[in-house]
Order: C-alpha cells, then structure tokens, then sequence
C-alpha cells in the first residue's frame, strides 16, 4: 500500500473514533510517515505527525500527543506553514488544559491567536478565543472568560458556524451563572437553545435545557426547572448520553 492509501485508511479509521479504530490509525499514519519522508514532503510530513499527535490526544495519552505535536509544530515553522502552526499549537494548548496546566495552556492558545489572524482563519480565531474563554473560567479569572467569548461570538455569526456559536453561547451562560447573573446567563442559555434547535443537535438542546433547568431551580421556580429538566431527559436518551 502507498503513502497515500495508508494515510487515507488511516484517515478513516481515524474519523470512526473508537478506541479500536483509532489505534489502527496511528499504525496505518506511521506506514504513510516513511514514504512522506523519502518524498521529502515535509507539509504532508507534518500533517501525518499532528495528525498522529489528535489521536493520541483524543485517546489521553497526552505526553504522546505532546510529542507528536512538537514533532509537527518543528516542520511546520521550517516550511513557513502559518494556518497548520496555529492550529497544532492550539491543539497543544488543549493537551495542556486536559493535563490541567491552564498557565501552559494559555501560552500556547496566545501564540496561536495572532497567527490565526495573520492567515484570515476567522473559524480558527474564534475557536482559539473559545479555548481562551473556557481557561481563563476553569482559572477562575470569569472576567476575562466573558471577554474572550464576547470575541469569539461575532466571528462565528459571521462565519454562520452554529455549533460553536450555541457552545460558546452556553458557555458565557455559565460564566454568567457563576458570577450570579442569573437574568444575562438565561439569556444567552436561551439564544444557544435556539442555535442548537436550528441545527438539530439534540444533544446540546439537552445539556442547555440542563443548564436551563437548573438556573430556574437556583431562582426556586421549580416548576420552570422541572418543565426543562422534562424536556432535557427524552433527549438525552435519543442520542444515548447515559
């Protein structure tokens, strides 16, 4: 088998997601690596190895992920190649926040940002504002959590990327809860509601109607919490989130 076909299979299996098909990937993108190398294709080289280093995130083998990721973070600074810089040091920030070393994680989300501005990546700005967002909350610092997102959310109506839109909506929803402003965190549960329903997902339909629920049961009207947490239940059976 080529390269080329290994890393397509590898590809595949990759994209399947469960424990199995993911470890068959590394395997099928550790075929494709020597053929990229003799090929002297170092931007494919380097794809291959962060795609590698996803993997081993994606499984929580986070020093393997780190590795990898430095490996394709070296290559992509040799070729000059901004977009895939941007997006594996954002992937490495992620590895960081999984590891629980927000400090890192941010180091490496602010390295990131200005070279996703650079190449005109608004989806990959406002996931990497996104990403801010979410450590500077698990920091505890929910100030700056709230201006990160309020970065992010007009990249994504521009771009009419839903999914991360309701994310980030419920996301500033519960920064708002946390601070105690019960009314703004409502809102943006609502909106984000909205974006989820628009799409179909109703998995987050779920987990905001949850979020709903439980803003209502701390304002004691139970029986608005209840009508949410009813209406949250049937959906998280349907797409079998246990």
């Amino acid at each position: 088998i080529s390269g080329q076909g290994a890393f397509a299979d590898a590809q595949t299996l990759q994209e399947q997601g469960t424990a199995e098909s993911s470890r068959a990937a590394i395997k099928k993108y550790e075929a494709a690596l020597p053929y990229f190398r003799r090929l002297g294709d170092k931007d494919r080289e380097a794809t291959t190895l962060g795609n590698i280093g996803k993997v081993y995130s994606d499984l929580l083998e986070n020093q393997k992920a780190l590795d990898y990721y430095g490996q394709a973070l070296q290559l992509a600074q040799i070729t000059g190649n901004k977009s895939f810089e941007a997006a594996t040091l954002s992937n490495v920030g992620r590895v960081y926040d999984d590891l629980g070393d927000g400090q890192k994680a941010l180091d490496y989300y602010n390295q990131a940002l200005p070279l996703r501005r650079a190449v005109g990546d608004k989806d990959g700005e406002a996931v990497t504002l996104n990403n801010l967002g979410a450590t500077y909350s698990s920091l505890g610092d929910k100030q700056k959590a709230l201006d990160y997102y309020g970065r992010a959310l007009p990249l994504l109506r521009a771009s009419g990327d839903k999914r991360v839109e309701a994310i980030t909506l419920n996301n500033i929803g519960n920064v708002e809860a946390d601070l105690g402003n019960a009314r703004q965190a409502l809102d943006h549960y609502v909106q984000a509601l909205a974006a989820h329903r628009m799409i179909g997902d109703k998995g987050g339909q779920a987990i905001t109607l949850n979020n709903i629920g439980r803003l209502y049961d701390e304002l004691g009207d139970e029986q608005k919490a209840l009508d949410n947490y009813l209406e949250a239940l049937p959906l998280l059976k349907t797409v079998g989130n246990r």
